[in-house]
């Protein structure tokens, strides 16, 4: 959905107010400026064991300022919006822009780089006409199914609920004034199961743009059942090289790391284990990775980037090949590019799958299929990869055991070369849309 200044009463004080800033800006002596301001309201809910936990409404207006005079900027921030206290934050901006250090690549987009074209239809705004009494109700019930549904399932670690409404206004000084809505739905069930004294907790988690998306009840409550009831009985196992499989959840962060990695911010400090790859294989020749920011109802679909540049699809992988880094203007400037619309990030990520699940097992044959991962491990620098890990272990191409307490280790750039497939099993609570990713070979260290 976007906002135009004739919306509705909140959305005028938005454009109104960034146009007013804009004009003193320039008055006080700004060479150029950018205005964002955020708006977002909305409500979370929790209840355990049958009994609400917590209810927390937000309601959260922020509004940041850059300033430039030539070369030089400064930034402020603040979510007093009174227009005594946003003349005196623009003062001081425009007083330290005066004595920063000038830096060449330091400026807003190229005029020429800026969206104008809006016809994209998104369909990322859907607020949920769902009162605080009715969230806590719909929490109530999928617990209530979920421990009533198995004798295995031996306690809860509660139900959540959240819905938020967010707006977002970007002005510049070069005419672009543009908003947008969208909505954002969540809800999680997380349960503990008990076998011989010890316990195991899993769950589900649900996220989407139009909350029609979201499970119901039973079926949310279905799923946290058979992840808990699977963990029951799980076990560590001796250190090996094996094939690793990581479910959708977790395969998602391999593929953040690679984004992460071709950044412009991590190639133009020469930090990323991927520097001076474009044009080389980094995955196997069949692997292909696309960034899509018009995705309907995706969770990072965008009209334009967070400096107002225009967005479009884009091919980040081909036929395992490197052809794009995520480029901002000051990034681009930095490495004599030209910015690739993904200020703030890159869009929704689109992972192309060839099996099904249960194919992908059958291949694996034996091996170990990753479900949780915990702490940190990775280095961006070097692509050294290290982290704790739970999950299944597969015999004859079948779910064996549970596995807790192992750490898988590796190197990135060797991991991406040795995928040997990607799962038609999409992860739909992401914005990278990939399904399970099999890896021919990994260390696992455990008892």
């Amino acid at each position: 959905m976007l906002i135009s200044a004739s919306d509705s009463k909140q959305t005028i004080d938005q454009a109104t107010l960034c146009s007013d800033l804009l004009d003193w800006a320039r008055q006080g002596g700004a060479s150029d400026a950018k205005v964002v301001m955020s708006y977002n309201t909305g409500y979370e809910v929790s209840v355990r064991l049958q009994e609400i936990d917590t209810v927390e409404y937000h309601q959260d207006i922020t509004l940041g300022m850059s300033v430039f005079k030539g070369r030089k900027k400064a930034h402020f921030s603040t979510t007093d919006l009174s227009k005594k206290a946003l003349k005196e934050a623009l003062s001081q901006a425009l007083d330290v822009a005066s004595y920063t250090q000038e830096d060449p690549c330091s400026a807003l987009p190229d005029k020429a780089d800026l969206a104008v074209d809006f016809d994209q239809q998104l369909d990322v705004f859907h607020p949920w006409d769902l009162s605080v009494e009715q969230a806590i109700a719909r929490a109530l019930e999928a617990e209530s199914v979920a421990l009533d549904m198995d004798n295995a399932i031996d306690n809860s670690e509660g139900m959540s609920i959240s819905t938020s409404n967010k707006q977002r206004f970007l002005a510049n000084s070069h005419g672009f004034a543009k908003g947008y809505a969208r909505t954002s739905h969540y809800q999680y069930l997380s349960l503990i199961a008990k076998q011989k004294g010890k316990m195991q907790r899993d769950g589900h988690y649900d996220v989407k743009s139009h909350y029609e998306d979201l499970l119901g009840t039973k079926s949310m409550a279905q799923k946290a059942v058979e992840n808990t009831k699977r963990r029951i009985g799980a076990r560590a196992i001796g250190s090996q090289k094996t094939p690793v499989m990581f479910a959708p959840e977790v395969a998602t962060t391999l593929i953040q790391s690679f984004l992460s990695a071709i950044s412009g911010s991590n190639i133009y400090r020469k930090s990323s284990f991927l520097l001076d790859q474009i044009d080389q294989a980094v995955f196997p020749s069949w692997f292909e990775i696309m960034d899509d920011p018009f995705v309907p109802r995706g969770l990072s679909s965008v009209l334009f980037d967070s400096e107002g540049v225009k967005v479009q699809p884009r091919t980040l992988i081909e036929k395992g090949i490197l052809q794009s880094y995520l480029l901002d203007s000051y990034a681009a400037r930095k490495l004599k590019l030209k910015t690739t619309g993904h200020a703030g990030g890159a869009h929704n990520i689109v992972i192309p799958g060839q099996e099904d699940f249960d194919t992908m097992l059958k291949n694996m044959g034996t091996g170990f299929v990753v479900t949780e991962l915990m702490g940190q491990g990775v280095n961006p620098v070097t692509g050294d990869y290290s982290r704790a890990a739970g999950g299944y272990w597969v015999k004859d191409g079948v779910f064996d055991f549970a596995v807790e307490g192992v750490t898988i280790a590796g190197n990135l750039k060797d991991m991406y070369q040795n995928i040997v497939a990607v799962g038609k099993d999409y992860n739909l609570n992401s914005s990278i849309a990939t399904g399970s990713i099999l890896i021919e070979q990994m260390a696992l260290s455990g008892s």
